[in-house]
């Protein structure tokens, strides 16, 4: 779950880097109609802990919130099937969900986590029934959690790390977090 994510990250000491996706869907709609857009929604430091750049414009701006119009990034693989690699797309607003988003970046070829992703948006700018889940330590469908280790750091370090973190959690959320 989202909670059970920020406990990992605020207790954490092998990990230079946390970051949570939350798998959404959306109308997107256009000229030819309405299809369904499978949406990461994503913690601020996403990227830079995937260590990726965009190939045209930027990523999100930490706490990024404009107008009721929420920024989103597209993938490679979108920007070049639905929007024919059009690079005046950066900047521009599309029908999306509830109101729209605004495309402000574009991610490197190559780049495909997670691999179901059509889009990125900031979590912050979840709303509704969306936004609730992340308030529930018993929801975890469809959350993804990514972890860059500090130097010197091993991946059993952040397994032991891990086991012990959530053995706490287990015990202060049994309802919730027991085994």
């Amino acid at each position: 779950s989202y909670l059970d994510f920020e406990d990992w990250r605020e207790q954490s000491t092998v990990s230079w880097g946390m970051a949570f996706a939350r798998g959404i869907t959306a109308l997107q709609r256009g000229a030819d109609g309405a299809e369904l857009l499978t949406i990461a929604a994503v913690t601020d430091d996403f990227f830079s802990v995937m260590g990726v750049r965009p190939l045209l414009g930027r990523t999100f701006l930490r706490d990024e919130l404009r107008g009721g119009t929420r920024p989103m990034v597209l993938p490679h693989g979108v920007w070049t099937t639905r929007f024919g690699a059009d690079s005046s797309i950066v900047g521009r607003t599309i029908d999306v969900g509830e109101g729209g988003a605004t495309v402000v970046g574009i991610m490197p070829p190559g780049f495909d986590w997670p691999e179901w992703a059509q889009a990125f948006v900031p979590l912050a700018t979840l709303t509704g029934g969306d936004r609730a889940s992340l308030e529930r330590r018993d929801f975890r469908v469809d959350n993804r959690v990514v972890a860059r280790l500090s130097p010197g750091a091993t991946l059993e370090s952040a397994r032991t790390e891990l086991r012990s973190i959530s053995r706490r959690l287990s015990d202060a959320f049994p309802e919730t977090n027991l085994g």
